[in-house]
């Protein structure tokens, strides 16, 4: 940002501004991070958009890439905000593809995806109460982004879902993570992530299917 007494420069300006902007629209989505027009998903639409997410943000990044679908997703489906699920996706993929881009050409530029189905116990409240089942256990699908960046480090990775925590981004908020953490715990669902240095960044999503 620009101080007082220091020459003006347009390169400065230009960010700055493209900060700004960001910001304001980080915040105008993490004050509307509720879902508000919930409906039922097919989990292999979910899939689908994030293969399209991924292709329109790819650019002209040379990225290996790749969704593994477990076969008893074909019938399952999710209750949600399709659109506030499509921002998660985005914010989460842009991430993953930022991540990798800086990789040199022997480490290769990898994000992998994977869908799955798994029992979780019922710790929390559902909208439907047969999601469980009579063992309370819920079937959850979990969803998990995986590249092969410079990956985050071990006092940093806890704080990545915070409000205004930035990692490694010249222009970033800090929002675009915590408002992937709403959303999804909206949708009664949770979200972590693992990663180390020099490894990758892996991001879990577990969405309940209904």
């Amino acid at each position: 940002m620009l101080r007082v007494g220091e020459k003006c420069d347009l390169h400065d300006l230009k960010n700055d501004y493209a900060y700004i902007c960001n910001l304001f629209n980080n915040l105008r989505e993490y004050n509307h991070a509720e879902a508000v027009d919930k409906k039922y998903i097919e989990i292999n639409e979910v899939v689908r958009e994030m293969d399209s997410s991924f292709h329109k943000i790819q650019g002209n990044e040379n990225i290996m890439f790749g969704i593994y679908r477990h076969d008893f997703i074909e019938d399952k489906k999710i209750f949600g905000d399709f659109v506030k699920l499509r921002q998660v996706f985005i914010n989460v993929i842009k991430n993953a593809i930022e991540a990798v881009s800086e990789n040199d050409a022997e480490k290769g530029k990898e994000i992998r995806i994977s869908v799955t189905v798994e029992k979780d116990e019922g710790s929390y409240e559902s909208i439907h109460k047969n999601d469980y089942d009579e063992n309370n256990f819920m079937e959850m699908i979990h969803i998990e982004i995986i590249d092969n960046g410079k990956g985050i480090s071990e006092k940093n990775i806890c704080k990545i879902f915070e409000p205004m925590f930035t990692y490694g981004k010249k222009n970033g908020t800090g929002l675009g993570l915590s408002i992937v953490k709403k959303i999804i715990e909206d949708h009664q669902g949770k979200i972590k992530a693992v990663s180390a240095l020099g490894t990758g960044t892996a991001i879990h999503i577990y969405l309940p299917v209904v």
